[in-house]
């Protein structure tokens, strides 16, 4: 009987580096392995996380950590990819984008599929970013309609470009608690950057106690960065150190969701928020700003609040809101976790992409 090898689809990642663009590879990759032979390349070979590098199915995927300098990395790609067999190459961000599209034109590889995961690109990263997509990229694959809408009218082809949204495990097992905390436990899960705004948050948290006293919520702060000391200090300048935790990339981020009432996004930037998503997905209730997709995932008094970008008294006042009627917090957290199972299936985003790069 003939035995007809399957098609090989390669997706390139910076890193193994707890982030959201890293963590969809990895549910791609999973995904597509069903149907593909997929090989993971990390470009950034030593920054790997173990808690991420433990979801990859790696008895379906071939890892492959480039090390050495940029023409040792390049070349090991070259020797990776199967001229004769890869179908597709796939990347989410603009150092894997930039791999894609160069040397998957130079190896003439059918579908070069590039990727937009923020709402915003400034300076000589969005003509870098939009050079890929004109000229070298097959299709641009975005996490937001925000970006997608903007992008398009400044000069992204629409034509070979289009939106997947980020794909979420599925909880089964974990419904929204109805037990609230009695100290209401507020958290955000961020990298620690300037993006991310965790200073407004602070301003926010700052205004919560002296309205409310520092007997009725905690909030912890989770994450890793290059912004953590400024964010310890700025704690310590609010005299927040008995309400705010500050917890440094711990291992068992998932314990920090099953545990907390609310979940706060502070951002400036945003595509769709992989973090926002994983607490909709344990049942919280979500306070966002207006950035990226948010509006589109947040329903404003259903299963959240959305604030403007910087507004700390807004922020205040709605995290207060639920504080004061706790019964909200569950009900929203419910609607979050309807949202999730109704939109953003892991299973609709492979297949997504399985169906672009089979069109």
């Amino acid at each position: 009987m003939f035995f007809k090898p399957k098609k090989e689809v390669v997706i390139i990642s910076n890193t193994l580096l707890r982030g959201g663009a890293e963590k969809q590879c990895i549910l791609l990759s999973n995904f597509l392995a069903t149907e593909y032979n997929v090989k993971l390349i990390i470009y950034y070979g030593e920054q790997i996380d173990q808690v991420f590098l433990d979801l990859i199915d790696s008895r379906s995927i071939e890892i492959v950590f480039l090390k050495g300098n940029f023409i040792k990395k390049v070349f090991t790609i070259f020797k990776t990819i199967d001229k004769t067999r890869t179908f597709a190459l796939i990347s989410f961000l603009l150092t894997s984008n930039f791999l894609v599209g160069i040397l998957g034109t130079l190896l003439n590889i059918k579908n070069r599929i590039g990727g937009i995961r923020t709402d915003s690109i400034k300076g000589w990263k969005w003509y870098f970013q939009l050079t890929i997509h004109k000229y070298f990229t097959t299709h641009t694959v975005f996490n937001n309609h925000s970006a997608f809408n903007d992008f398009t009218k400044k000069g992204f082809r629409v034509e070979k470009s289009s939106v997947i949204y980020n794909g979420v495990e599925k909880r089964n097992f974990y419904l929204p608690k109805e037990f609230i905390n009695e100290k209401v436990t507020i958290i955000s899960v961020s990298r620690f950057v300037k993006e991310k705004d965790i200073f407004t948050a602070l301003e926010a948290v700052f205004l919560i106690k002296k309205r409310m006293g520092n007997k009725s919520f905690r909030y912890q702060l989770i994450g890793y960065g290059e912004l953590e000391k400024e964010i310890a200090s700025k704690i310590n300048e609010l005299d927040l150190s008995g309400e705010v935790s500050l917890i440094v990339n711990p291992h068992d981020i998932n314990y920090y969701y099953q545990t907390a009432d609310i979940f706060l996004s502070s951002s400036i930037n945003e595509g769709l928020s992989n973090t926002i998503l994983e607490a909709m997905n344990f049942g919280l209730p979500i306070i966002a700003t207006n950035v990226g997709d948010n509006r589109k995932i947040i329903n404003n008094e259903r299963n959240g609040f959305i604030c403007n970008s910087g507004d700390y008294e807004a922020i205040c006042d709605s995290i207060c809101f639920l504080i004061e009627n706790k019964s909200l917090i569950f009900k929203m957290g419910l609607d979050s976790k309807k949202i999730i199972e109704d939109e953003f299936s892991i299973e609709k985003m492979g297949l997504s992409f399985s169906k672009l790069i089979n069109s």
